[in-house]
Order: C-alpha cells, then sequence, then structure tokens
C-alpha cells in the first residue's frame, strides 16, 4: 500500500477515477464538509476535514488509496483550476505539475472544464480573477484575544475595568515577493512576503457590532 502510493502521481488516475473523485468533491462542498476559498494569489483551496478516512472508508475509487484522492484534491485539481481560469493555460499546468504529466496536458485541460464547471461558482471565479487583477492588499489572516485594560478613572484613583478584543489583521500584496528572516542562532525564522503588514486593533464589543454594521450595509447595498 505505501508503495504504491509513493509511486502515485495525480493526473495519472484514469478518467473514470479522475470524475469520481470530482463528483465526491462536489458533494462534500455541498455538504458543507469540505471548505473552498481563495488564497491570495488567487488559487483555489479546499480545506478537508480530519475525518476523511471516515467519509471515505466506503467511497473510494477502485485502485485509489485515501491518500490518493487526497493528493487529486490537494494538488491536481487546484492546479488545473488555475489553468483552466487562465489566459496562458498550457503555461500554467506546466508550471504547477510534475514533469511525468507533459503528455498529458491536453487532457488535464479537459479537466480543468469538468472541474470548473462543477466545483466553481460565479462568485468564486469572480473572487480568484479579483486576486489575479488587484496591486492592493488583502486580508489573509485575523487573529484575536480577550483582554482588560485596567483604567483610572479619575483623581482619586478610582480604576475601572476596561474589556476589549485584541485583533491583529494580516494584510498581504497579491503576488508580491517572499522574503526569509535568519536568526543568528536558529537559522531561518519566517518565510514572508516583503509587502506582508500587521494591523493590530483593541476594539471593544461595541466597536466590533458598529463594525460588522457598517459591514452588513455594505453587502445588503451590493446585493
Amino acid at each position: 500500500m505505501a508503495d504504491k502510493e509513493s509511486k502515485f502521481i495525480p493526473g495519472k488516475e484514469t478518467e473514470e477515477q479522475f470524475e469520481q473523485v470530482l463528483n465526491l468533491l462536489s458533494e462534500w462542498i455541498k455538504a458543507g464538509l469540505v471548505e473552498i476559498d481563495v488564497d491570495t494569489d488567487g488559487d483555489v483551496d479546499f480545506t478537508l476535514p480530519d475525518e476523511m478516512e471516515e467519509l471515505l472508508e466506503t467511497q473510494i475509487p477502485e485502485e485509489l488509496t485515501r491518500r490518493n484522492v487526497e493528493a487529486i484534491i490537494a494538488s491536481e485539481i487546484p492546479a488545473i483550476i488555475a489553468a483552466g481560469l487562465s489566459k496562458n493555460k498550457k503555461n500554467v499546468i506546466r508550471n504547477r505539475t510534475p514533469k511525468e504529466l507533459e503528455e498529458d496536458f491536453d487532457v488535464l485541460l479537459e479537466r480543468s472544464k469538468k472541474a470548473i464547471g462543477k466545483l466553481i461558482s460565479k462568485e468564486i471565479k469572480e473572487r480568484v480573477l479579483l486576486r489575479k487583477a488587484t496591486s492592493s492588499y488583502v486580508i489573509e489572516n485575523i487573529r484575536w484575544k480577550k483582554g482588560t485594560y485596567h483604567i483610572e478613572e479619575n483623581e482619586k484613583g478610582k480604576e475601572i475595568d476596561v474589556p476589549y478584543v485584541s485583533m491583529e489583521m494580516n494584510l498581504s500584496r497579491p503576488h508580491s515577493y517572499y522574503t526569509i528572516a535568519f536568526s543568528p542562532t536558529q537559522g531561518i525564522s519566517r518565510i514572508k512576503r516583503s509587502d506582508d503588514i500587521a494591523v493590530t486593533l483593541d476594539l471593544h464589543i461595541d466597536d466590533i457590532k458598529n463594525m460588522t454594521k457598517k459591514l452588513n450595509d455594505i453587502v445588503n447595498k451590493l446585493g
């Protein structure tokens, strides 16, 4: 089994196996079991659940393993979707797939049409194209934690506890270059984009409610 998995190349499965995996993925997305998102550079990502083994227990296409299916979803399908939504389809396939698939480019491009038709909504396509076109920042991640400020309320020194949420927003510019940070003692400490920005906001719960209201107002006006 391990040998079979180590030799498997996503993209070399049969057309029937590919369509079975595509249909399963489509069903899981509709059922909310798999999340589909667009990353900073406009690539489509699929977040698979931890219980993939149970999910695939009775659904693995013949001659494939669970890891084979996961590899198709994690590498082949995002690559062919990226190619299908690109002007330079064959160049994208060439840059995103192993050399062993060079003779299969036409097959992969046909598969990209199926994957886009099955998985990519109008909204997802628009988000991909916006990431490809924009030169502005996008929100890559948001982290938060609760805290309390102990503040002297008046000249008598009376203290008041003010609850707040510290929200860190990580902003990235699509297609910017990566840089590597080095530590004298630990070597490479982190890899990040050259234009990354981290903004920290200390917000009261009412600030968050007001922000949410303003965002909902935008959604309602656009919708």
